[in-house]
């Protein structure tokens, strides 16, 4: 789950293809981290192109894809969600701007988070995932 809340406070740049923190001595995809020419075999250096990692922005749109399918099958739960973490509202203005009290804003970000955390999606919609969990 901790996971999903810093990728929501990340969700923005992700969208955009930006990965939030640049690894040390990234080379992106199909490129080389020395200076020399590619020469020799043409063959081979096609090769070599096609077992190439995908581009560092790939991975990132593929995550904020399926962050916002995960958040999508959430309703105006995962608004909550994306205000509490994406835009940093507290609970307290939250239920402010959506007339409802804070345990029911800190209950539905709750049960949001469980939902769109994990390795792969759920099998069922967030209503019956909701009953299930009670």
């Amino acid at each position: 789950m901790r996971q999903m809340i810093w990728i929501a406070g990340w969700l923005f740049t992700i969208r955009n293809g930006i990965w939030p923190v640049e690894p040390q001595h990234h080379v992106e995809a199909g490129q080389r981290d020395d200076n020399h020419a590619m020469g020799g075999n043409r063959r081979r250096s096609a090769e070599k192109t096609l077992k190439t990692r995908p581009a560092r922005f790939e991975r990132a749109a593929q995550i904020a894809a399926e962050i916002d399918w995960r958040l999508g099958r959430c309703g105006s739960w995962g608004r909550l969600f994306l205000e509490k973490y994406m835009a940093g509202y507290s609970f307290e203005k939250i239920a402010k701007r959506h007339n409802l009290d804070v345990d029911t804003v800190s209950y539905r970000v709750g049960k949001v988070s469980q939902y769109i955390s994990g390795w792969r999606r759920k099998d069922v919609n967030m209503a019956e995932f909701i009953g299930k969990r009670k």
